[in-house]
């Protein structure tokens, strides 16, 4: 939730206020009040504010917030600000400091901030269309300047405790970033033990930015349900990254069901081309036994439980051997393409494991046609589809900040609307045949005090 201000047109519903006294500045008499949350669990600031009489101008404040108000991370943060006149009507901040204390995990600290505010324009003159989408921009090298710039721009000066941890980190940050230093980590990272058989095993090599994890017993997934009976699974992951955030991304899992036989696996390529556009490219290949709604709607896990401890085998599945393609790419600010291809062959399964830890009599399987769960007959015949799919999705006006070659989405007062077209082509020896029209809006609308109201509407047609 955001903060109240004790200034707040609505503030009264939130705070009590105490007059502890008064002041004089300039010839200016200044009131020093207490600002009060009404309750405890508000959001809102504790502490002194100095306002300036008849004018009403905030002079300076000495407020703070707790976890009681419900602040993150930090036990108490503490806030200075001091406002002075920039010109004869109009006052602005000149001078910020915060100072915040926190414990985290056993650990107790603290840290502070400052901030001097000067060279107000107060009428400054844009140029036409200066004001546009991308909200801040960081520079290349912004974060490698010598002590001359410093020296240049700062307005505090650093204390002796900063200068001293300054050279520290930089003396630890040359060492960090040694090839040396890098591989002695990954030599003890990489040693094998019983938990990565358990947990799943990751080896990385940091200086060249390579990694590669696999899955473990544990997090493999071993399951179980009555067309493949137990089944496992197996993954492993390959990555390759670059200093532009470019990066190629190789997976494959490979899959076994112990009753029916069944071999499968995916292979699956992805990569990043441009992270700034949110170009990429991924291509994908397999077989695979699937859920007959391409969503997952089933947790294999519960299916699990449920078919072994309550005769209820819901997951129904179909065996599909396919390839993929797909292309993403931001055109312009706001409009993300994406195309997508698929050839896939579908053949049905049957029920083919029938055991269970707790017998239901009132209960018995059904079979895995989803049409008519009586008869163990084949849902469908053996066919083939292949599908073109194209999508737009659309954000008006949409805001952003601007990185070495990162691009970062600000919220925004629009929706994101997504437009997706599928055409199933026949004739390559292929049955499936229609044309699918799809559009969907969602968005996040915060409501202040009371939070965040969350959307999303879907809809679609067949034109044939």
């Amino acid at each position: 939730r955001p903060f109240i201000s004790p200034i707040n047109d609505n503030a009264f519903l939130s705070y009590r206020y105490k007059l502890l006294g008064t002041t004089f500045e300039d010839g200016k008499m200044l009131n020093k009040i207490e600002v009060i949350p009404k309750r405890k669990t508000d959001p809102c600031f504790q502490g002194i504010i100095y306002i300036q009489e008849n004018t009403w101008r905030v002079h300076s404040a000495d407020v703070y917030l707790t976890k009681e108000s419900k602040i993150n991370f930090i036990d108490t943060l503490f806030i200075k600000q001091l406002n002075a006149p920039v010109n004869d009507s109009i006052w602005m901040p000149t001078g910020l400091s915060m100072l915040f204390n926190f414990k985290l995990f056993g650990f107790v600290g603290d840290g502070y901030f400052n901030a001097v505010f000067s060279d107000y324009d107060m009428h400054p003159v844009f140029p036409k269309k200066f004001f546009k989408n991308e909200v801040a921009k960081i520079q290349e090298g912004s974060n490698k300047k010598d002590s001359a710039y410093w020296e240049q721009s700062r307005p505090v000066p650093l204390t002796y405790e900063e200068r001293a941890d300054y050279r520290k980190k930089d003396s630890i940050g040359k060492i960090k970033s040694s090839v040396r230093y890098k591989d002695s980590l990954d030599k003890v990272g990489n040693k094998f033990t019983f938990s990565d058989l358990i947990m799943g095993y990751s080896y990385n090599k940091t200086a060249k930015k390579f990694s590669l994890n696999t899955s473990g017993l544990l997090t493999s997934g071993i399951q179980y349900n009555t067309v493949e009976g137990v089944n496992a699974s197996l993954k492993v992951d390959l990555t390759k990254r670059y200093e532009n955030n470019r990066y190629h991304n190789l997976s494959a899992a490979m899959r076994y069901g112990f009753s029916n036989y069944l071999l499968g696996g995916t292979i699956n390529w992805k990569y990043l081309h441009k992270p700034e556009k949110f170009e990429s490219i991924n291509i994908k290949a397999g077989t695979s036994a699937l859920q007959f709604n391409g969503n997952d709607p089933i947790n294999a896990t519960i299916n699990t439980s449920y078919t072994l401890f309550n005769n209820d085998n819901f997951m129904k599945l179909y065996k599909k051997t396919f390839a993929s393609f797909n292309y993403r790419k931001e055109l312009i600010n706001g409009l993300i393409a994406n195309f997508y291809t698929e050839y896939a062959e579908r053949s049905s399964l049957r029920n083919t494991a029938f055991d269970l830890w707790v017998d239901n009599k009132e209960k018995v399987f059904t079979s895995n046609n989803p049409l008519n769960p009586l008869t163990d007959d084949s849902s469908f015949k053996i066919n083939n589809s292949f599908i073109v799919e194209l999508g737009l999705s659309i954000r008006f006006k949409q805001k952003y900040i601007s990185r070495p070659n990162e691009k970062i989405i600000e919220s925004n007062k629009f929706p994101i609307i997504n437009l997706q077209y599928t055409k199933a082509l026949p004739g390559l020896n292929t049955k499936a045949d229609y044309d699918l029209a799809k559009i969907s809006m969602d968005d996040d609308i915060k409501l202040g005090l009371v939070g965040t109201f969350s959307y999303r509407l879907k809809g679609g047609y067949f034109l044939s």
